[in-house]
């Protein structure tokens, strides 16, 4: 089973799982710390757009690590970025 630590050395910690994948149906916010340098929230989609997880990530690393790590597994097919500015989700 993979560790939130395994998900630090890659450059990006999930956060939330929400409603759609947790096991009480309910949104559940991960016992985790993000580290300072992970500034860039993001959320990752399935193909009828609802959200399954957030998180942030760090710059400095792969952009589609999320998606590339989550996607099979949960269905997940979209990614999105949070805009610095506007606070909109942002499609890569």
């Amino acid at each position: 089973m993979e560790t939130q630590d395994d998900k630090k050395a890659m450059g990006f910690v999930i956060t939330k799982n929400t409603k759609h994948v947790s096991d009480s149906g309910k949104a559940v916010f991960r016992k985790v710390i993000v580290p300072d340098n992970f500034k860039q929230e993001f959320r990752l989609l399935d193909d009828d757009d609802l959200v399954y997880f957030y998180g942030f990530q760090s710059t400095k690393y792969d952009e589609f690590s999320p998606l590339d790590n989550y996607g099979v597994d949960y269905g997940c097919t979209t990614l999105q970025y949070k805009h610095d500015i506007t606070g909109d989700w942002c499609w890569l």
